[in-house]
């Protein structure tokens, strides 16, 4: 029978850890409860209502301060304020490695937009060097042209003179 205290007792006091570990602070338990009593957290709705004015997202930014403001002032263990502090000064490994993704995804979309500026860079040379070709023909012409005008203009002057000179 003694032992059967004993091995009760040891499994008590087994428990009343388990229980102690996942215990709520008792100053956890009173903010909680003070909150609970406040009617302070409007839903969207209500607010639309109070302030017609203002835009969704206005609404939305007005709600989300007084939740901040009110999780500022929930007192926090050692290990949350450990982590708080981890994730603001950077050293929070996922935050880490969600930077290098975004870091990662910026240089494939830098390397993207450069190669597609290359390729319309060539474009643009080879439409440049077509042109000028057309250009230098379009310039060989005119010169033929001018030859032949002028050529025409002597022929037609020639044929002039020599029809005032017969008398016409």
């Amino acid at each position: 029978m003694d032992e059967e205290r004993k091995k009760k007792s040891e499994e008590e006091i087994i428990l009343q850890k388990e229980i102690d570990a996942y215990a709520v602070d008792e100053e956890v338990e009173a903010f909680a409860a003070k909150m609970a009593d406040r009617e302070d957290n409007p839903t969207l709705h209500k607010l639309a209502k109070q302030f017609p004015e203002k835009t969704y997202k206005e609404l939305e930014n007005y709600r989300d301060s007084d939740r901040h403001e009110e999780s500022k002032q929930v007192p926090l263990t050692e290990a949350q304020k450990n982590l708080v502090d981890h994730i603001e000064a950077g050293t929070c490994i996922m935050g880490k490695m969600r930077k290098d993704r975004e870091f990662e995804s910026e240089m494939d979309r830098i390397k993207r937009e450069n190669n597609e500026l290359y390729n319309r860079v060539a474009e643009l040379i080879e439409v440049n060097e077509s042109h000028q070709r057309l250009n230098g023909k379009l310039q060989v012409r005119i010169t033929e042209l001018e030859d032949d005008n002028k050529s025409m203009h002597d022929k037609l002057n020639k044929n002039l003179e020599n029809a005032r000179k017969a008398g016409l």
